[in-house]
């Protein structure tokens, strides 16, 4: 059950443009962070990049052979990550705050440690943009009456 009661009988379709807190579990507290993040409905927290960036980092970090990476390799995320950790292996990128992503400051860094995220791998797992995620992706599958 990923949402509150008042929501059940709703199809997923009427849900996603909801706030934040319908989901089960989101207070005013995290909800308040998560809309200072910028992400105030589910759909905007299905579709946050920076939940997908760490989500990726993690699916290939598991896959990572540890110092099997060439020095001249030319895969990298640079885009994704700023200057200074460029060169860290994934397995450790899941380690570093979220605030190393290129884009997310150290300020909205803050916010998500109010909600729990504290790393790269927190943000990959963190179970709300889970449920958002599939919540989106199951209402494209739906038959709405």
């Amino acid at each position: 059950q990923c949402s509150h009661e008042e929501s059940e009988n709703r199809s997923l379709t009427s849900i996603i443009n909801d706030p934040t807190s319908t989901l089960q579990g989101i207070g005013p507290k995290s909800s308040s962070s998560l809309e200072a993040i910028g992400l105030r409905t589910i759909q905007e927290l299905s579709n946050y990049k920076f939940y997908h960036l760490s989500k990726a980092i993690a699916t290939m970090a598991a896959t990572e052979e540890e110092g099997k990476r060439p020095f001249d390799a030319k895969m990298n995320l640079n885009y994704g990550l700023d200057k200074k950790y460029e060169s860290c292996s994934l397995k450790e990128i899941l380690d570093l705050p979220p605030s190393v992503l290129q884009g997310l400051s150290e300020e909205k860094g803050k916010l998500w440690k109010e909600v729990g995220v504290t790393t790269i791998r927190d943000l990959s797992q963190y179970k709300y943009c889970q449920w958002a995620e599939s919540i989106v992706l199951l209402s494209k599958y739906e038959e709405v009456n």
